[in-house]
Formats: C-alpha cells, sequence, structure tokens
C-alpha cells in the first residue's frame, strides 16, 4: 500500500472511531458501510482489521452484511500469509514452465 493509503486508513479508523459513539445506530451503520466500502473499492483490504471489527460490530443490515462478506471472500486469498494464487506461466522460450509459488517454482 502507498503512502495515500496509509493516511486514508488511518484517518478512516479515527473517524470510525468517532463515528461509534454517535446514539442513532442507523446513521452509523450507515457511514461504516459507505466508508469502508469505498475505502476498499480504492485500496483493497490489506490493512483493513480494525475496519473489519467495527463493520462486523456496527453493520446488522443482510444486504450490507452480504456484499461485504462477498468483497472480503474475493479478496482474502490476498491477505499476508495467505498462500500465493497457484498460476502457471511460460518463459519467452516457451519450454520452460513456471508452476504455483509453494515456496518451490518447479521448471518444467
Amino acid at each position: 500500500m502507498d503512502k495515500r493509503g496509509d493516511d486514508a486508513c488511518i484517518l478512516l479508523m479515527n473517524v470510525l472511531k468517532e463515528v461509534e459513539k454517535y446514539r442513532d445506530k442507523r446513521l452509523v451503520e450507515n457511514f461504516v458501510v459507505t466508508s469502508v466500502m469505498e475505502y476498499v473499492r480504492i485500496y483493497g483490504m490489506e490493512n483493513t482489521e480494525g475496519m473489519d471489527r467495527i463493520f462486523r460490530k456496527r453493520v446488522h443490515r443482510v444486504d450490507y452484511v452480504a456484499e461485504y462478506q462477498r468483497v472480503y471472500d474475493a479478496n482474502k486469498v490476498l491477505f499476508k500469509g495467505q498462500p500465493a494464487v497457484p498460476f502457471t506461466f511460460k518463459d519467452i522460450t516457451g519450454k520452460s514452465e513456471l508452476v504455483g509459488f509453494e515456496r518451490k517454482i518447479r521448471v518444467h
């Protein structure tokens, strides 16, 4: 993530923590959904653990939760520490093939 993404994450987390203090739960829910989903759309799911906790605590509307879960599931393979997504790749001669990235690279 770039510096702007880091700054946006810090700013949004501070705002979300303040918004949680509001009494109108629908307002909080709407703000959290809008803000988190826009952040994820721009920067992806990297470093969103804190946002995820706030989202899951404050958002209860079924359609909001379903959409967030869809995005979360689609991106969780990209989280740090997850195995790389399987892939194949031929070299420029077309003779060798890289398969996967499971701590070993196999060349055929």
